[in-house]
């Protein structure tokens, strides 16, 4: 016989080493399970506790894509152990991160980095395990959807003055500024947006080929200021390369406040048969990231 005093009672018969009953309506809460066995003294009182883990929201923290999980647990329990478990797709879950912990529910937080959810495919789940000191393991979950993100910008008229040569105008454009966004499926704040690459070109005609050497500069602009800044380097991963045409690109990993964000390639120096040119008009393109 068994019995959860003040909850439940119940009967059944051992048949092997372990013994399966239910429990029905039950709250969460810590209870004592009591054993018994008829016309003996057997006797065996065993403590257990019914916990609800949950993961109320997530949010993005810093620059570095530091995510933090906000968890509870319902009753308030101790937790020994932790484990944290990404799986990709179909793929089997992984563990990023596990050990011993010290941390008492209701509330609390843990911490994942979001890169873990950038890398092909485009879907994870992240499981955050818990084990009760002297217990069981408790988990809770939330799944994550990688959205890529690609947009052109305008181009334009860029004129740069030489000396000797007077005033030179150059197509100025940017072929693609991306970047990557998480969507997730408990409610979520802060940096949740990832930058990302820039490509630029520049079209210098025919008379000009061969004659042109060019800088050019890349940095994100939001509501709280200028990073991330680089200068862009040479490429010819482009597909297809157009006649008589420049490439460079950049790229950066870093989690920036979405709020007004804009990338921004300036065109910084130029050289044309030799000689320094200094832009004067157009020599700068925005790309704003929404």
């Amino acid at each position: 016989n068994w019995s959860v005093p003040g909850v439940q009672n119940g009967s059944g018969t051992l048949t092997g080493p372990n013994y399966q009953g239910s429990l029905s309506g039950i709250d969460l809460g810590e209870y004592e399970l009591k054993v018994t066995k008829d016309g003996s003294n057997f006797e065996r009182k065993i403590d257990f506790v019914v916990v609800l883990l949950e993961i109320l929201s997530v949010e993005g923290i810093n620059e570095h894509g530091t995510l933090q999980v906000n968890c509870k647990a319902t009753p308030t329990v101790t937790f020994t152990n932790y484990d944290y478990i990404v799986t990709r797709g179909n793929q089997p879950g992984e563990s990023i991160g596990g050990g011993s912990c010290n941390v008492t529910g209701g509330n609390f937080s843990a911490y994942v980095n979001q890169s873990n959810f950038i890398g092909a495919p485009d879907d994870f789940t992240f499981e955050v395990k818990m084990k009760i000191e002297g217990g069981d393991w408790h988990s809770a979950s939330f799944s994550v959807e990688r959205v890529r993100h690609a947009k052109e910008g305008g181009q334009q008229i860029t004129s740069v003055y030489f000396n000797y040569y007077g005033i030179k105008t150059y197509n100025h454009k940017v072929n693609y500024e991306a970047w990557r966004t998480l969507d997730y499926s408990v409610p979520q704040s802060g940096r949740t947006l990832r930058v990302g690459s820039t490509g630029v070109q520049l079209y210098v005609s025919l008379h000009s080929w061969g004659m042109v050497t060019w800088a050019e500069k890349h940095k994100y602009v939001n509501s709280q200021g200028v990073f991330g800044e680089l200068s862009m380097d040479d490429t010819v991963d482009v597909t297809p390369i157009e006649p008589y045409t420049l490439y460079k690109r950049s790229g950066i990993t870093l989690w920036p406040v979405k709020e007004e964000l804009k990338g921004v390639s300036t065109l910084s120096a130029m050289t044309f048969d030799g000689r320094m040119g200094v832009p004067i008009s157009n020599y700068k393109l925005e790309v704003t990231l929404d």
